[in-house]
């Protein structure tokens, strides 16, 4: 519940406008979507075509092929559609995109269990209708396969709490095993997670200052500041100042602005490839938005050089100096206060 009331997000916070377990995207996701939009324009003006090989960079068969990746996969091919991108790949990339978004559609059945993706394939659907780059057959044929796997998505989550399973208790795990579980976890996740029952609570009340410390270590890693009974405030109210940094629902996507790298987050314990980069902010967790946009300036920087370095410069000087520069001023104070 504090995490979905930070203020700046309206008084209802992000959670609850949304409807049924979908979330209400932030100014920020929309400054991000927006920014993919126009990624996609600037490529349609200078006339550039988007190969086979740049689209298998986004990995969206990878994404699909995974339950805890599939939702965040579908998200990221969604927005994609609604940009337009079909205007611009090429016959092969396009292809490549139907096909990912056809077997989407087929998946939903088996992973598409939750109030959140019926939302995501509702979207789609009214994508598939309103795109204007897909060809009549395409079009045809995803609306019969979109159709069929939303009666079965909507079977799935309305029998979701009838069965034998029903109304019996969590299966005990001793607070370590959910403690170590809750460490990976968004802070919207954790929030989630603190109204299942009392014991989860308290599990998530216990080990809350060192699970907000290492999503502040996680997401920023340049800034690095605040008393250990303080993590989760200091981690809202940059949430609430600087959401392009400390967005509060991340996707399993990790990259880098810099170096543009993308790459599913299947393994948190392994260390994010670095090849060369020598980026403070290589491999923080990106939402959906910033992952297709990432993966859109990539391609905008090989066509007009110099495009994505001032990309990087604006997100640099916006979000993360100002950050800096505070970050400066509590240390001063604190050099004052103990003269």
């Amino acid at each position: 519940k504090d995490v979905g009331e930070v203020p700046g997000d309206g008084a209802r916070g992000v959670e609850g406008r949304a409807g049924r377990g979908g979330l209400m995207p932030s100014r920020w996701e929309e400054a991000w979507k927006e920014a993919a939009a126009r990624n996609v324009e600037e490529l349609e003006a200078a006339g550039v075509r988007v190969s086979e090989a740049d689209y298998a960079r986004l990995d969206a068969g990878g994404g699909l092929s995974r339950e805890e990746t599939f939702l965040d996969a579908s998200c990221e091919l969604l927005l994609l559609l609604r940009a337009r991108f079909l205007g611009i790949a090429s016959k092969s990339a396009a292809r490549g995109f139907v096909e990912n978004l056809e077997e989407c559609l087929a998946l939903f059945a088996d992973h598409g269990n939750s109030d959140k993706a019926l939302q995501t394939l509702l979207e789609l659907q009214r994508a598939i209708e309103g795109s204007e780059d897909l060809p009549s057959k395409r079009k045809r044929t995803l609306r019969a396969v979109a159709r069929k796997a939303f009666f079965a998505t909507a079977r799935a989550v309305d029998s979701k709490g009838d069965g034998p399973a029903a109304g019996a208790a969590l299966p005990f795990l001793p607070p370590t095993v959910l403690s170590h579980a809750f460490r990976h976890l968004s802070p919207l996740d954790l929030a989630r997670c603190a109204c299942v029952s009392r014991e989860w609570r308290g599990v998530v009340a216990v080990g809350e200052p060192r699970f907000f410390r290492e999503l502040h270590r996680k997401v920023c890693p340049l800034v690095d500041n605040g008393a250990d009974d303080r993590w989760k405030k200091t981690y809202l109210e940059k949430a609430s100042a600087h959401g392009l940094v400390f967005h509060r629902d991340f996707s399993l996507r990790r990259g880098c602005m810099k170096c543009f790298y993308l790459e599913w987050w299947v393994h948190p314990s392994r260390p994010p490839q670095r090849e060369g980069c020598l980026c403070g902010m290589h491999g923080v967790p990106f939402t959906s938005a910033m992952a297709v946009a990432v993966f859109l300036a990539e391609i905008l920087e090989r066509a007009l050089p110099g495009r994505a370095g001032k990309t990087y410069f604006t997100y640099w000087s916006k979000a993360i100096q100002p950050l800096l520069l505070s970050n400066d001023d509590d240390d001063s104070d604190d050099d004052d206060s103990d003269s």
